[in-house]
C-alpha cells in the first residue's frame, strides 16, 4: 500500500509543474481512494493542496468545495511568512485546520439518513415490544371476559330459577289465601242464613 501512495506521490510531483492556478486533477486508485490536487502558485513557489479521500466521499460531499475550504481556511489560519517553519510545528497547526473541516464534512448525508434509520428501527421494535406487551393484556382480559361471561350466565340461570320458585310460592300463597277467603265467605254466608 505504502508503494502505491509513492507511486502516486510522484505522479502528481510530475504533474505538479503542468497544474495552472487554481485547477484540479483526481486520481483514482484501485484500492479505494482518491487524490485530489488543487494548486496555487505564489512567489515562493507552487503549493499543492492534497486530499485523499475514499471514494465514497465524492458521493457525498463535493470534493472541489471541500478542496477549497481546506486551501481557503489554512491560508487564512497559517500566513505565507509561516510556510517555511519546521515540519513539525507547520504539521501540528494543518492538523487543528484540517480537524476543523473534517469535523465538518465527516457527516454525510448517508451516516445521516443511517442514524434515523437507526433511530427509526429502534422506535419500531420498542413498538413491536409493546404491541405483543398489549396482545398479551388483551388475551388475559378476553380470558377474563370469558370468565364474567360465563359467571353471568351461570348467575342468570340461578336467578331464573329462583324466580320461578318465588313464582311458583306466589301463587301457591295466592291460591291458598283465595281457599280461606272462599271458606270464610261460605261460613260466613251457611251463618247468616241460618
Amino acid at each position: 500500500m505504502a508503494a502505491v501512495y509513492k507511486e502516486n506521490a510522484q505522479k502528481i510531483l510530475n504533474k505538479a509543474h503542468k497544474l495552472e492556478h487554481g485547477r484540479r486533477i483526481r486520481l483514482t486508485s484501485e484500492q479505494d481512494y482518491e487524490i485530489h490536487v488543487t494548486s496555487d502558485h505564489a512567489e515562493s513557489g507552487t503549493f499543492l493542496f492534497i486530499a485523499i479521500t475514499d471514494q465514497e466521499f465524492g458521493v457525498h460531499h463535493n470534493t472541489a468545495a471541500f478542496s477549497d475550504e481546506f486551501k481557503a481556511v489554512l491560508m487564512r489560519s497559517i500566513p505565507r511568512s509561516e510556510w517555511g517553519a519546521s515540519k513539525m510545528t507547520l504539521g501540528k497547526r494543518i492538523d487543528k485546520v484540517l480537524q476543523q473541516i473534517l469535523k465538518k464534512y465527516n457527516t454525510s448525508s448517508l451516516l445521516q439518513a443511517n442514524q434515523r434509520v437507526d433511530d427509526v428501527k429502534s422506535v419500531m421494535t420498542e413498538n413491536v415490544n409493546i404491541a405483543l406487551s398489549n396482545v398479551e393484556k388483551l388475551e388475559e382480559i378476553d380470558q377474563k371476559s370469558k370468565q364474567l361471561e360465563d359467571s353471568s350466565k351461570s348467575f342468570y340461570d340461578k336467578s331464573h330459577k329462583v324466580k320461578c320458585r318465588m313464582l311458583s310460592q306466589y301463587w301457591k300463597v295466592a291460591s291458598l289465601l283465595v281457599i280461606v277467603i272462599v271458606v270464610v265467605v261460605v261460613i260466613i254466608a251457611v251463618s247468616l242464613t241460618a
